[in-house]
C-alpha cells in the first residue's frame, strides 16, 4: 500500500512478521536477527541506503529479496498496491528502487511525497540447502527536507565497502563520516553484526569508525561476513541517518588442486593444476625440479602466474 499521506483511519492492515524454520532436517538451528529498526524517513531528491542489519547466529548463508507485504489477520493475504506501484516498486524513485540480495542494502532516491510499505524476504541456507526464512515489514515516510542526510564512506575512506582477506589474517580499516550542512555534528554506531569484531569511534563532530577482527580460520564461506554502520545527524525537528553495510570475504586463495604423476623417474610429463578462488590476481606455485628428487635436500623453485 502506497499513500501520500500516513495511513488513513481504516486502511493501516498493521505490521507482519513471519519466521519458517525446517524442523525435520535441521536439528538446531536459530532464525536470522534483525538489529536495526523498521523504520525510514527520507528525504525527497536524496539518494538513501537502508539495511535492515540482519545477521545469522548459526553463521548460515542469507538471501534477501522483496515480497508482496502481507496482512496480520489468520489469512495472511497480500495487501494490494495502489496502481503504479508492487512488491518490487514499492515507492517512486529514480532509480528505482533495489535490493543488493547477498548483504541486504535497500537503495532508493525518492522523487515525491509519499508513506511506502515494502517486505523484506530473508532466506536462510546451509550448505546450499533452504532451512529457514524471515519475512519482515518496514515504511519509509519520504518528505521534503531542508537538511542533507549525512554519509559514511567505504572502507578506508574509498568508494567500495567491500574487502577480501585469508583465513587467520588480523586487520583493521576505518570507516569516515560527513556532513554538508553547516554547524551539525554526526554520530556512528555499528550492529556488532561481526562476531569478534571490535569498533572503535573518535572524533568531532564528523566521527571515524574503526573496525578490527581477525577472520576465522574454520566455516570459510563464499558469502561475506557483513556489518552495518549508521551515521545520524542532529538535524532539527528530526535527525537524518543512513545505514551502509559492510562486507568481508573470508577467502581461501586455493579452490581445488588435482595432479598426474610422471611416468617414470626423471620424466618431465607430471601435471599440477590448481583451481584458483578468484580469476584475477597474483598467484605463485613451488615445485620441485626433477634433478633434485634424489638429493637429501629438497630445494624448491618459485615460479608466479600472472
Amino acid at each position: 500500500m502506497v499513500q501520500t499521506v500516513p495511513c488513513v483511519p481504516g486502511s493501516n492492515p498493521g505490521l507482519y512478521i513471519e519466521t519458517t524454520l525446517d524442523n525435520l532436517n535441521v536439528t538446531c538451528n536459530s532464525s536470522p536477527q534483525f538489529s536495526n529498526i523498521p523504520i525510514a524517513f527520507v528525504c525527497v531528491g536524496q539518494s538513501f541506503t537502508y539495511n535492515h542489519g540482519v545477521f545469522d547466529p548459526d553463521g548460515d548463508s542469507l538471501v534477501y529479496s522483496l515480497v508482496d507485504p502481507l496482512t496480520s489477520d489468520s489469512v495472511h493475504s497480500p495487501i494490494p498496491y495502489m496502481p503504479g506501484f508492487s512488491a518490487a516498486s514499492p515507492i517512486t524513485s529514480s532509480p528505482a528502487l533495489g535490493i543488493d540480495p547477498v548483504t541486504g542494502d535497500i537503495t532508493f532516491t525518492p522523487t515525491q511525497q509519499e508513506v511506502g510499505v515494502l517486505s523484506v524476504l530473508v532466506q536462510e541456507y546451509r550448505n546450499g540447502v533452504l532451512i529457514g526464512s524471515v519475512i519482515r515489514d518496514m515504511e519509509i515516510y519520504i518528505r521534503p527536507c531542508t537538511n542533507t542526510i549525512p554519509t559514511a564512506s567505504g572502507i578506508n575512506g574509498s568508494p567500495s565497502r567491500d574487502t577480501t582477506v585469508c583465513p587467520g589474517t588480523s586487520f583493521c580499516f576505518d570507516i569516515f563520516s560527513d556532513d554538508v550542512d553547516a554547524n551539525q555534528s554526526v554520530s556512528m554506531v555499528w550492529n556488532q553484526g561481526v562476531a569478534g569484531g571490535t569498533f572503535n569511534v573518535t572524533g568531532f563532530p564528523f566521527p571515524t569508525g574503526e573496525f578490527c577482527w581477525t577472520a576465522p580460520t574454520v566455516n570459510v564461506s563464499t558469502l561475506p561476513y557483513t556489518f552495518t554502520v549508521t551515521v545520524t545527524d542532529n538535524a532539527c525537528p528530526s535527525n537524518g541517518y543512513q545505514t551502509y553495510s559492510f562486507n568481508i570475504y573470508v577467502n581461501t586463495p586455493i579452490q581445488s588442486v588435482n595432479s598426474t604423476d610422471v611416468t617414470c623417474n626423471g620424466a618431465g610429463d607430471g601435471t599440477a593444476t590448481a583451481l584458483t578462488t578468484s580469476p584475477t590476481g597474483n598467484y605463485s606455485f613451488s615445485r620441485r625440479r626433477a634433478e633434485l628428487l634424489l638429493k637429501p635436500s629438497l630445494d624448491l623453485e618459485e615460479e608466479h602466474i600472472p
